[in-house]
């Protein structure tokens, strides 16, 4: 079963055999493979530089009205991290638990999709 969720999920409350996550892992006592990375770019919309300064650097996009995103199931809402290029993103992982014997099938998916040189 797939499940897809913008909440945060707990491998063995789910009842999950692997979670794919967006982000940096503080959680060392799970296994992390990486997926891949990826690269956000900042961009704007026409009109709404037609109204305003043309930003020249990520420091004054604090003054323009920016996409945030927020989790369903917390109250806190957060920025898109950007470097100093204007650029973000971070890696896509999967987590598992180093106890937990992963399914043929499991396995499979994640040695496919990663690249990790150990796969």
């Amino acid at each position: 079963m797939l499940v897809s969720t913008d909440g945060l999920s707990d491998l063995v409350e789910g009842g999950f055999d692997v979670l794919v996550r967006t982000g940096r892992l503080d959680d060392r006592s799970l296994i992390s493979r990486n997926l891949m990375d990826t690269r956000m770019v900042t961009a704007a919309a026409p009109g709404l530089l037609a109204e305003v300064e043309t930003p020249n650097a990520p420091e004054a996009l604090t003054e323009l009205p920016c996409v945030r995103y927020m989790f369903p199931d917390r109250q806190r809402v957060f920025a898109l991290p950007l470097e100093r290029d204007g650029t973000g993103g971070g890696p896509i992982t999967a987590l598992y638990l180093p106890t937990r014997h992963l399914s043929p099938t499991v396995r499979s998916f994640v040695d496919f999709f990663s690249t990790d040189s150990d796969a």
